[in-house]
């Protein structure tokens, strides 16, 4: 049985039992419209456009926009529409309005581009995002590359022949994404441009760099020809079969990462019908009086577990302050270890705004790593202690006591979900009154150098800014946008285990209330139902087991 008949087969017993239906609804919805979100990252003009386009076989992406005009364009399979998109407003657009038009990152947050192109009826899984490029020298386009972090589940890094040279922003980029454990790609564009040993030759030089800043070699790097062009032997090419296999690799990879993730909530839907016939059957041994008291008694264990919870969730608002404080220690720690590099940036006339914005974000990532993500662990390992219903144990399934799926896929993708929520809003206000500031320092740094004193003075000046003004108003804004977000997401994990200790209690009465209505009938025969429950609870094992198996 596939994937999708197993979701539709627990929503006909979900519907057959009056059991609840949006959340299983919604991730049918979820796995029909799947995608495996991949962006294409590089530096401004290393081709990606052109890249892409040639891929495609036809020019449906602009090759000469500025930095200003450039936005996120995803590109998936599907019928054919265009839509820009702020916030919940999409705006319809015709094909040749996407060529001809001129967009703004600060109207338009990104484009969405489906089509049933052939190339891509052989990826349906695949979102491509066709990214601004670094170093663009916009804010806007550096918080856009970390808002597609945490839904990313692979990258595509693009290098020109011509310039076989890692950027500073690039390799900061790279350290950064080695945390969140997503494979890495490399396409090399504009190979026409190079002869073919300077291409070789250019081509390890950047799986050398990608490699020492990634922590591990990228899963593959190929040359692209995407432009017809004379090449050394005087023919005419156009190669963009490296990007193909990039692309075939993902697209398999997809199947895996698809079967894994919804086996894993297919396990929930079922466990909730398992765990639901098991008490039915277990009631029918009682008479409506003791399952009257059984109720009472439900809702009694519901009280007591409450009251743990709430007793857990303060000792842990002490535990979380204390990481807080760790992190935002690290934050500081981070940005005087910097302290001579942004100096000499300041000093040079350099916007450090982009640095400043790495090196807090780096210390965030690696402090929720260290310090916030084993608190909350050993937070939620009580709380599954705590939450004792009386919930039927089976022997089939002896770990199902413990803490629900949900949680621990919650706690696995802690820093990739959390972490870049946190520096992008860090990112954002780093634009304002910080920004402000080292925007009206550069001139009068830079001012200096005519003096006879130059460099010593312009460093000085520089010094004095960073240490007494920029890095006291970076940590003011980040450590209270820090303990902003880690206590909102903090509060978004115990409002979910007191909602699903909800659904327990609500599982647990409904099963009680609809074995006291069946022996209240007695045109029902009892014997019947209980078959007709043991049947559905084998099917119901039946896929469990196999979910299990296949996870």
């Amino acid at each position: 049985m596939i994937l999708q008949k197993k979701f539709e087969f627990i929503k006909k017993l979900k519907e057959k039992y009056n059991l609840p239906l949006q959340e299983l609804q919604e991730h049918i919805h979820y796995m029909q419209n799947f995608k495996v979100t991949t962006p294409i990252i590089g530096g401004f003009s290393t081709g990606k456009s052109t890249m892409i386009n040639a891929f495609l076989g036809e020019k449906i992406l602009r090759t000469n926009i500025t930095a200003e005009t450039a936005i996120p364009t995803e590109i998936s399979y599907g019928a054919f529409n265009i839509q820009a998109v702020k916030g919940h407003n999409k705006k319809s657009l015709t094909l040749d309005e996407l060529k001809n038009r001129e967009f703004s990152i600060q109207d338009t947050e990104y484009i969405e581009i489906q089509t049933n192109h052939a190339m891509l009826a052989q990826l349906p899984t695949i979102k491509l995002v066709d990214m601004p490029g670094f170093d663009s020298g916009i804010q806007a386009h550096n918080t856009a590359i970390d808002q597609y972090l945490p839904k990313s589940l692979a990258y595509i890094l693009t290098f020109s022949a011509e310039e076989p040279v890692m950027k500073e922003s690039i390799s900061d980029f790279l350290n950064e994404l080695k945390i969140h454990d997503v494979p890495v790609y490399v396409c090399v564009t504009k190979a026409d441009k190079v002869t073919s040993s300077t291409l070789e030759k250019n081509i390890e030089a950047i799986r050398d760099s990608v490699t020492y800043s990634l922590g591990l070699a990228p899963k593959k790097v190929v040359p692209i020809w995407a432009k017809k062009k004379l090449n050394e032997n005087n023919e005419k090419v156009i190669d963009v079969n490296g990007l193909k296999s990039i692309l075939k690799d993902i697209e398999e990879n997809s199947r895996f990462i698809f079967e894994k993730h919804f086996s894993s909530l297919l396990k929930q839907h079922v466990t909730i019908v398992e765990q639901y016939l098991q008490e039915m059957l277990r009631s029918t041994e009682l008479t409506v009086s003791e399952l009257d008291e059984k109720e009472v008694r439900i809702q009694r264990d519901i009280e007591r577990v409450q009251e743990k919870v709430t007793v857990e969730q303060k000792h842990f608002s002490t535990q979380l302050s204390n990481s807080i404080t760790i992190i935002q220690a690290k934050i500081n720690d981070e940005l005087q270890a910097n302290k001579n590099t942004l100096i000499s940036m300041l000093a040079s006339g350099q916007d450090i705004q982009t640095k400043l914005n790495l090196i807090v974000r780096m210390a965030i990532t690696q402090g929720i790593k260290t310090e916030f993500e084993p608190t909350l662990q050993k937070h939620i390992s009580k709380l599954s202690n705590a939450i004792q219903l009386d919930m039927p144990i089976d022997t089939f399934r002896p770990e199902q006591n413990n803490i629900d799926e949900k949680t621990h896929e919650t706690l696995k993708n802690i820093a990739l979900k959390s972490a870049p929520l946190i520096f992008t809003a860090i990112g954002v206000a780093l634009t304002g009154p910080v920004a402000a500031m080292i925007i009206a320092s550069i001139p009068i740094i830079a001012d200096l150098l005519f003096n006879q004193h130059k460099e010593k003075e312009a460093k000085k000046q520089a010094e004095k800014k960073l240490v007494m003004e920029i890095i006291p108003q970076v940590l003011q804004v980040a450590d209270v946008q820090v303990a902003n977000e880690l206590e909102s997401y903090s509060e978004t994990i115990h409002a979910m285990i007191q909602e699903d200790l909800i659904k327990k209690r609500d599982l647990l009465q409904k099963a009680l209330e609809d074995t006291r209505t069946q022996k209240l009938n007695e045109q029902v025969e009892q014997q019947q139902l209980i078959s007709e429950w043991e049947k559905d609870l084998e099917q119901v094992r039946g896929i469990l087991n196999d979910a299990i198996v296949t996870m």
